[in-house]
């Protein structure tokens, strides 16, 4: 039983990610454009090779931070697993649209 939950927190995540990516993408240009303004250096339009970098360190903020809520709960659930999956979708989005010629 257990199993099936698992399965399907991490196809749920999944299908929820792709529905919920334009605002977590809008999320993650908001988070770029203020880490911009305190790092000028920053690419101020970020190609996929440097929007990929960024993208990653801010997805292992979000997994830390949900891993301290794992410990307090003693067990990895599917919800934590639903939560951990859920970003993934926009990430993968985000990094194919800016690495294509479209933009």
């Amino acid at each position: 039983m257990k199993e099936l939950k698992m399965l399907g927190a991490l196809i749920g995540g999944a299908v929820l990610g792709v529905g919920v990516s334009f605002p977590l993408i809008m999320a993650y240009v908001f988070i770029y454009g203020g880490v911009y303004s305190v790092l000028p250096w920053l690419a101020p339009d970020p190609s996929a090779k440097g929007i990929l970098p960024f993208l990653l360190v801010l997805y292992a903020i979000w997994f830390a931070a949900l891993m301290l809520f794992v410990r307090k709960a003693g067990e990895f659930r599917a919800i934590h697993l639903f939560w951990v999956i859920l970003p993934w979708p926009s990430i993968v989005i985000l990094h194919m649209w800016s690495s294509s010629s479209v933009i």
